[in-house]
């Protein structure tokens, strides 16, 4: 799934391409990554042909970019500035354009944040999302590919225009690593394609040049604390290599001969043991891109302050921003399929891109018909709070959604909300909310309480078939309602369900049960089920949002 509307007033800050990208992972002819000669996994290809007219020769941007040279006849208007600074706030990129898996933006972060203060770009791993997952994000260097874009990102060819790698006066990054571990970042530099398709090594790029920062000339990057890589000389100047294959696992691999942006703007560059020169300097800039190695098991790093500075004086210096209480994770179904497998009889059903939420991307969808398991379900876990000494412990790819929200009471909570797409009227699915048994009149050994939440008892409801249906615990159109059935299995009356709002204005006494108070249980799991019972069910989910009243958000992206 991938959500557009609504991003911007929750944030999807996370764990699931980049500026200007569509997924493209089917793309066959781009078979490597830039970060892992091994993987056999491609970059993420930009737009459906780049937005750049990759297809026809991939020659946007060929007019006049910028007039702030020329002062309007007549007026004494200033020049522009040379240095164009631009704030780029995750949620608003993510509003553009969603990442694609196994991709991720990652999150705004607070902590240790570049410059001292306001947040920075942060990526962990492992997380919920794909195995592969990693962070990718792409700054787009031509007007075509920065259409209908964040705002922010068409700034950066707006004010420089069309760049050449002859034009690079220096580019400059900085990055933090929290531990010995995680490797760093890569850079990594796309060049427009040529009209000639054989002058190029892939379909929707000219040449690609890889920047990893860990092969910086003069490396010195100590965990815990920021770190400055430039094109200039001095420590951690970066160095630049070219495997001149769109697989770099078949490419040429570099041996410690790598060459800096100064050997390249000298003339061709032929690198030690390689055949044939290749002359950069006048192949313009598609796209600069910032990701890390899709095989790597663990990272947990920030990038932020990065600057391009041209021959002319022009500059961008780009501060990544970003609301730390939102996050946005990617539930990969493969990974969490393996991580935290379903019990007999249950099922997380299939990832389909058959009509996904948002559009594009993936959704899990569920199918019960007669050749099914008789005790068949649907059934799936998020998992908050936890016993100190829970057996088995809460699984690891859990711990960075876990961790941002903490733990949470039903009393905390302002609003949950999820999405689902029916075939079969008046089948839809059902959301239940355990909480943490604490010894005092629990339902179950495991859990406290148990709340039910059918998506039929919805109030107002209004969810027509063969289309995404929107249900929150806010007052309007399909309002849900909750239900405890408590240890005696109680059922519903007709007008017996109950809101959010209700459980936390105070105690709750259906008709005749005694009253319950829920908003000191703290949450324990949020469960997404069909029942067992059923003998047809034909639907999709995903997209769920819990929003806290301490303005904590978390929206969870159900992905393949």
């Amino acid at each position: 799934m991938r959500m557009k509307s609504s991003v911007a007033a929750f944030v999807l800050a996370t764990s699931v391409i980049g500026f200007g990208l569509v997924a493209c992972g089917d793309d066959s002819e781009d078979g490597g990554t830039p970060l892992d000669p091994n993987s056999g996994i491609e970059p993420s290809k930009p737009g459906d042909d780049g937005g750049g007219n990759a297809k026809d020769g991939g020659q946007p941007d060929s007019g006049k970019k910028d007039s702030g040279d020329e002062k309007d006849s007549g007026t004494d208007a200033p020049e522009p500035d040379l240095v164009k600074s631009i704030s780029l706030k995750v949620e608003d990129v993510i509003a553009g354009e969603q990442p694609v898996g196994p991709s991720s933006y990652g999150y705004a972060s607070s902590k240790g944040a570049f410059g001292g203060t306001g947040t920075s770009w942060r990526y962990s791993k492992p997380s919920t999302g794909a195995t592969n997952e990693k962070f990718e994000f792409y700054i787009p260097f031509t007007t075509a590919d920065a259409k209908d874009k964040a705002a922010g990102l068409g700034e950066v060819p707006a004010h420089l225009g069309n760049v050449t790698l002859a034009d690079i006066a220096s580019i400059k990054l900085h990055t933090w690593r929290n531990d010995d571990t995680t490797a760093d970042f890569t850079m990594v530099v796309y060049t427009v394609p040529h009209t000639t398709a054989t002058e190029n090594d892939a379909s929707w790029y000219g040449k690609r040049l890889h920047v990893p920062l860990a092969a910086a000339n003069a490396l010195n990057a100590p965990i815990s604390t920021w770190n400055e890589f430039t094109t200039g000389t001095g420590a951690n100047s970066l160095r630049f290599w070219d495997y001149r294959n769109k697989n770099v696992a078949e490419g040429t691999q570099p041996a410690n001969n790598y060459f800096s942006l100064a050997d390249l703007q000298k003339g061709p560059v032929t690198p030690a043991g390689v055949t044939g020169a290749r002359d950069y300097r006048t192949e313009q800039i598609r796209y600069i891109s910032f990701a890390t190695n899709s095989s790597d098991a663990s990272f947990d790093g920030s990038i932020d302050g990065i600057e391009v500075v041209l021959k002319n004086g022009k500059a961008v210096k780009i501060d990544l921003e970003g609301d730390a209480n939102l996050r946005r994770i990617s539930a990969s179904h493969a990974h969490l399929l393996e991580a935290t497998p379903p019990d007999t009889d249950s099922s997380y059903g299939t990832p389909s891109t058959d009509a996904p939420y948002g559009g594009v991307g993936s959704s899990w969808a569920y199918v019960k018909d007669a050749d099914s398991p008789a005790k068949g379900k649907f059934e799936f876990y998020l998992p908050f709070a936890a016993e100190p000494d829970a057996t088995p412990p809460p699984p690891p790819v859990w711990d960075s959604a876990r961790s941002h929200l903490g733990d949470f009471t039903i009393g905390e909570i302002k609003s949950i909300s999820l999405r689902s797409r029916i075939a079969v009227a008046d089948k839809d699915f059902t959301m239940i909310v355990y909480t943490l048994p604490d010894g005092t009149d629990d339902d179950k050994s495991w859990y406290g309480r148990r709340i039910h939440a059918q998506l039929n008892w919805a109030a107002s409801r209004k969810a027509p078939v063969d289309t995404w249906n929107t249900f929150s615990t806010n007052a309007g159109d399909n309002q849900i309602r909750f239900w405890d059935t408590r240890k005696t299995d109680e059922q519903p009356g007709a007008a017996g369900q109950f809101t959010l709002a209700q459980m936390k204005a105070g105690a709750i006494t259906p008709t005749g049960l005694s009253a319950r108070d829920y908003r000191s249980e703290k949450v324990k799991f949020i469960s997404l089920s069909t029942y067992s019972n059923e003998t047809e069910f034909h639907g999709s989910i995903d997209g769920v949002e819990i929003q806290l009243d301490n303005g904590k958000s978390l929206f969870v992206d159900f992905d393949q």
